[in-house]
């Protein structure tokens, strides 16, 4: 299966807003500047930041349906952040969050003055961790906190 990212459109914001079952998922996949339930005619608006890019992970033969989210977040001149990655829950467990990373890296990978990427990820999502770790993230020394992991893996 061919899978490819596009930027979403007003709909899809409906679509992601049923995505997040309850406000602790919500705190974690989106952090405190987002409440539950998910506002979807605001949920754009409550995403958008400065020097960030907004995607969507699509089958190729279905690129109206999103399978998945996630956003790259221009920090520094050399390094950008991975942030607010979720697959669709009908769509978990089948290798999606992989894909959406792999494609996510990719971009990355474009961007030529681009030479490191961050994230941080709950300790307890041990899904999550085993996913970054087998793409080369590593932790950040030092940089870890209240149960978050910083990873960075350099580009290139």
């Amino acid at each position: 299966m061919a899978h490819i990212l596009r930027m979403p459109n007003p709909s899809d914001y409906i679509t992601m807003s049923t995505w997040v079952a309850d406000a602790y998922e919500c705190i974690r996949w989106a952090g405190p500047k987002l409440s539950f339930p998910l506002n979807a005619k605001n949920l754009s608006r409550l995403l958008a930041g400065p020097e960030t890019t907004s995607y969507l992970l699509c089958h190729s033969d279905h690129p109206e349906d999103p399978l998945g989210f996630g956003q790259l977040v221009k920090r520094v001149p050399a390094g950008m952040h991975l942030a607010r990655i979720i697959v669709s829950p009908a769509s978990r467990g089948g290798g999606l969050g992989r894909i959406l990373c792999e494609r996510l890296i990719e971009r990355t990978n474009a961007v030529s003055e681009v030479r490191q990427l961050t994230l941080n990820v709950y300790r307890d999502n041990r899904q999550a961790m085993a996913l970054y770790l087998s793409l080369g993230f590593t932790e950040i020394p030092g940089q870890s906190r209240q149960g978050l992991v910083a990873m960075h893996k350099t580009l290139r």
